[in-house]
């Protein structure tokens, strides 16, 4: 064995030697015999690689070189070889190695670990001087799932690999191409696919379609990826998805903002733009609102930030400035850059979220709401434009001391003494009380809310009187009933408004106008007739507004006032008509209510079984499940309306709301309806089909058909539809 000494002195020898160095030409011999007798010798091999660095590459014949790969590919096999310099040098690229591709192929399974670099380098030069490199692309393919290093033989070639990696893993079932994807470095957008669409013998487990998802991320894929799987059934995936911050796009951020796992909520918050959520309008103020405490704290930070930007950026007037910041020219600078459109955007989507907290002041965290809101610092203006909405009036009233310390009463306008007489009280001598009430009823009548009026009766009316064609109609009932209170010592014996006489006249016989003879052009209001008419004759009333036409909002005050079902029964079809016309004046009024005279909004429902109708009528959001409420309610409606498919759609709201065991009841009430009806008590002949019946069987038919239902034994009171059945019911039924 003392040629392999020799051979391992000589190397060493060999290395140290330059580039063109003089070397004699029996040393290369002497190797090529030492691989002939052993061609295990690693030494030889590189020494021979170290002769070919110092002389040519072209110094060994092809058998030669045959020799050296055969002898090269059996030492990979079992010794660790140092081939630095075969690679670095080019030699490799000088030998034939496609000659040797399948052996070369099969080190893959073979190669000592120690040799692994050297085999990847060894098959980098041999994709290049392949014709055919798809087979053996394949195998480096097939490689790198096991072991990722192999990835080097792409990054090592000069060979463009793209379209073959793309074209070979094209052709793989979902599961290999997954595992494909996850360990190759080298893929492109182009190899993305969406798993499931293709057909594929190998179902995917959610874990390795979670594993492609990660990887696709991890390689910057993001936002092609985002739009296969933003929609996709495990939340694993939308979670990753929902915090990795992909390319704005308000349908996907819409879809995970919805989304019925609270983490991907969370996480998308978390990644949200203020400028993008502004100028894309993204509704995620709605999450202020979110059944979970950590979406809603991420959604209190992104409203934080929100309040930040504008602050620094935008104009507000519902943000204070203090002086300092004022005085800071860069503040300044960055505050005119944004455009005045963009600015007014702003502060709009400032005004949604802010709503929402409002909202959130209703709910059971009512505290975690005004902790928020505590933290900042608004301007009058703000609480100005805020006041009308629910909940808000009490909250600003909590605040009310830290407010009035930085507003000065007198020069606010009109429009804003009303909300800070309404909502930070204030206090005012007699002379002011009395010019306010000349200058701005409104804002007097809500600073008298809870102090004593009656001192400042006279003023009131007559600014009634003075103003009644220009006030708002609700706002003019809301403060006569206010008034009508104290019609007992009200002075207002010569007062001939038949509207104002309907709330302030202690005798109506004292009315100095004769009602029958009502001259209507007199007030340019056939309305005020009416209403007096409701209010002390109702009977005769229905005459009269059959013959008049009424605004809306003249028709809401007239059934309002009067109370009575014939009158409503005239409206029903008009009110479901415009049915948003009427719950916008229904809500307004209820808010003036609340404000002027102290009476909430459950004290409508007080008003019997005519107020709980109307509702049904402008919502359909009513969840009584009494049995006698149901009766009269369907006698109501099949002897008041006509629309039939607006008066389905209230009823299947209301079936709805109701528990099953109600609906079985009402069920029940309405198989009576049918079955009794259906049976004649004499040999009449068939009658014209009244109205009225049509639409009974239509509800009957309706309510049966909602859902399945169980027949009660219990026996209803049906005795107010006696007179509304026919003998030719049978007909009726037919057509149902």
């Amino acid at each position: 064995m003392e040629y392999k000494k020799d051979a391992k002195i000589l190397f060493e020898s060999l290395r140290l030697l330059k580039k063109g160095s003089d070397i004699s030409e029996y040393n290369h011999r002497m190797f090529i015999d030492n691989l002939k007798r052993d061609t295990n010798s690693k030494y030889s091999l590189m020494a021979i690689f170290e002769i070919l660095r110092i002389k040519e590459s072209s110094l060994l014949s092809s058998k030669e070189k045959d020799l050296v790969l055969t002898a090269l590919m059996k030492c990979l096999k079992t010794e660790n070889i140092d081939l630095t310099t075969f690679f670095s040098e080019k030699i490799a690229h000088s030998f034939d190695l496609e000659k040797h591709t399948k052996k070369i192929i099969g080190l893959v399974k073979t190669v000592a670990s120690g040799n692994i670099k050297a085999l990847q380098s060894l098959l980098a030069v041999l994709l290049e001087q392949s014709a055919n490199p798809e087979h053996i692309i394949k195998v480096v393919i097939s490689q790198v799932v096991k072991d990722k290093s192999y990835n080097d033989v792409f990054l090592k070639t000069k060979l463009s690999c793209g379209n073959f990696v793309e074209e070979i893993m094209s052709h793989m079932e979902d599961k290999d191409y997954i595992d494909v994807f996850c360990s190759l470095q080298t893929v492109s957008v182009h190899n993305l696919r969406n798993i499931g669409e293709t057909k594929t013998k190998k179902s995917v487990k959610s874990s390795d379609k979670l594993r492609y998802v990660e990887s696709a991320i991890e390689k910057g894929f993001i936002n092609e990826i985002v739009l296969f799987y933003y929609n996709d059934k495990d939340k694993r995936i939308r979670q990753l998805l929902a915090k990795s911050k992909f390319a704005f796009s308000k349908n996907i951020i819409s879809r995970f903002l919805n989304d019925n796992d609270a983490l991907v909520r969370e996480n998308i918050i978390s990644t949200l733009d203020v400028e993008e959520c502004i100028g894309q309008d993204v509704e995620v103020y709605d999450r202020l609102l979110d059944i979970e405490e950590t979406v809603r704290k991420k959604t209190f930070i992104l409203y934080d930030r929100l309040y930040s930007y504008i602050k620094t950026y935008c104009f507000s007037s519902f943000i204070p400035i203090n002086e300092e910041f004022k005085e800071n020219t860069q503040n300044v600078k960055r505050r005119r850059l944004v455009p005045q459109e963009d600015q007014k955007n702003t502060e709009n989507y400032f005004t949604k979220f802010s709503l929402n907290l409002f909202k959130g002041l209703l709910t059971a965290q009512k505290s975690e709401y005004e902790k928020v809101l505590d933290q900042y610092e608004f301007s009058f203006d703000f609480y100005h434009s805020f006041l009308d909405q629910p909940g808000v009036e009490s909250y600003f009233r909590s605040v009310g001391q830290k407010v009035l310390e930085k507003i000065d009463v007198n020069s606010l306008e009109n429009i804003q003494k009303r909300t800070y007489f309404m909502v930070f009280d204030g206090i005012l001598n007699e002379k002011q009380i009395k010019s306010l009430i000349e200058e701005d009823i409104e804002s007097a009548i809500y600073y008298m809310r809870d102090k004593n009026i009656v001192p400042f009766m006279m003023p009131f009316i007559s600014s009634i009187l003075k103003e009644i064609t220009e006030l708002p109609l609700s706002l003019t009932i809301t403060i006569l009933e206010r008034l009508e209170d104290y019609k007992d010592i009200c002075p207002a014996e010569n007062i001939t408004n038949p509207l104002v006489c309907s709330f302030l006249k202690r005798d109506f016989t004292l009315a100095n106008f004769d009602v029958t003879n009502f001259d209507v052009t007199k007030f340019d209001s056939s309305f005020y007739k009416a209403f007096f008419m409701c209010k002390t004759n109702p009977t005769e009333a229905l005459d009269v507004l059959r013959t008049i036409e009424l605004s809306d909002h003249e028709v809401y005050e007239i059934l309002i006032a009067s109370k009575k079902l014939d009158i409503l029964s005239l409206y029903c079809d008009r009110i479901l008509e415009n049915e948003e016309d009427f719950c916008k004046i229904h809500q307004k009024r209820n808010i003036l209510k609340e404000r002027i005279l102290g009476i909430s909004f459950e004290e409508f429902f007080k008003g019997g079984v005519h107020n709980i109708y109307l509702y049904f009528l402008m919502t359909g959001r009513i969840a009584v499940c009494d049995t006698d409420f149901f009766i009269s309610l369907v006698h109501f409606i099949s002897r008041s309306v006509t629309n039939k498919n607006k008066i389905s759609k209230l009823l299947k709201n209301y079936l709805g709301s109701i528990p099953k065991e109600t609906y079985y009841e009402f069920a029940s009430i309405c198989y009576c309806l049918k079955t009794k009806s259906m049976y004649s008590t004499g040999d009449q002949e068939y009658n014209k089909i009244q109205d009225m019946d049509e639409m009974l069987y239509y509800i009957i038919s309706l309510v049966l058909n909602f859902n399945v239902y169980k027949i009660s034994e219990k026996n209803y009171n049906l005795e107010m539809f006696y007179d509304v059945i026919e003998e030719n019911v049978q007909l009726v039924l037919s057509k149902h």
